[in-house]
Order: structure tokens, then sequence, then C-alpha cells
């Protein structure tokens, strides 16, 4: 919680303005709902992902040629698990009587950061391979990038649609009037 917390403050203090304090106390409540949510689902996916990527780099099965084959098959999967595992947290969200609106921002916040993990799983190896730097690292390094961008996401969509116009007349819209 540490991270999350820390994170928080940084991006009140040099985006919104606002004290750090009031920021953290508002996404307190879904930060770790969105974290929970998706950390063994997405992370298991992607340790496979990574192990494939790598795997076939390694014996040359994975090349130019099957490159393009295997981005578009990962894309495809990314786009399936987040909508599954976002219609998920969608229906837990609801059954625990999460308000809508965070309701809403935790069903985002987790379809995005899913499918940019395991697009990012599939891609990060094959960067790494191009610039020269052996693919292995890509294991270490995406739980990093992941841990990073999980927390500006979360708070990026939570702010986006709990605090400004557009969100809030997204909500409105989608609310049906309750």
């Amino acid at each position: 919680m540490f991270k999350c917390s820390f994170a928080v403050d940084i991006l009140a203090i040099r985006l919104n303005h606002k004290h750090p304090a009031a920021v953290r106390e508002q996404f307190t409540r879904f930060i770790p709902s969105v974290f929970e949510q998706t950390t063994g689902q997405t992370l298991s996916y992607l340790h496979t992902t990574k192990s494939k990527v790598i795997r076939g780099l390694a014996l040359g099965t994975l090349n130019e040629k099957t490159q393009n084959q295997f981005l578009q098959r990962e894309f495809k999967m990314a786009l399936a698990l987040s909508a599954v595992l976002s219609t998920a947290g969608f229906l837990r969200a609801s059954a625990f009587r999460t308000p809508f609106a965070e309701t809403v921002a935790i069903t985002s916040a987790l379809c995005m950061i899913v499918f940019s993990s395991i697009c990012l799983g599939a891609v990060l190896p094959l960067l790494l391979k191009r610039i020269g730097v052996d693919p292995a690292h890509s294991s270490t390094t995406i739980q990093v990038i992941m841990d990073i961008l999980g927390v500006l996401l979360t708070v990026f969509v939570s702010t986006t649609i709990l605090d400004s116009p557009f969100g809030q007349l997204l909500i409105s819209r989608l609310s049906f009037g309750s």
C-alpha cells in the first residue's frame, strides 16, 4: 500500500493541486480492489506469455516471420481477458454494493490494466531482443513497469470518472436516472 499511497501523493500534488490526504482518502477504497482483482489472473497469464516469448526466441520458433501472428494472437487474448475480468470485476463490485461511479472506475481501470499488461508482456521481450538485451530480463522489468503503470492508470481513470465533468456526464448517462 505504501507504493499506492506515494503515487497518489505525487499525482495529487502535481496534477490536481489538492492536498494528498484528501486524494488518498478518495482512492483508498478502490485502489486495493483493482489490484486485488488484477494481480492473480493477469500475472498468471503474463508469466505464461513471457515464457512463450522467451522460449520461442531462444528456440527460433518466434522470429520475424511468426512475430506478427504471435502479436495478433496476444492482442486478441488481451481483449478477451480484459473483457472477461472486467465483467467479473463489475459483478463483484456490484455484489458488494459499491457506488455506481466507483464501480465504473474500478471496471475501467481493471480493463486497462489487464489489457496493457498482456500487451506489454508480449511486446517487451521482443523489444529487448531488438535492442540487443537478453529477453529474459523482461520478467523483472515487466513487474516494475506494471506496478507503476497500474497505479498511474487507476489514479488517472478514477480521477477522470469521479472528478471530471466528463466523468460526471458519463456516469449520469450510464446510470439511467438512478
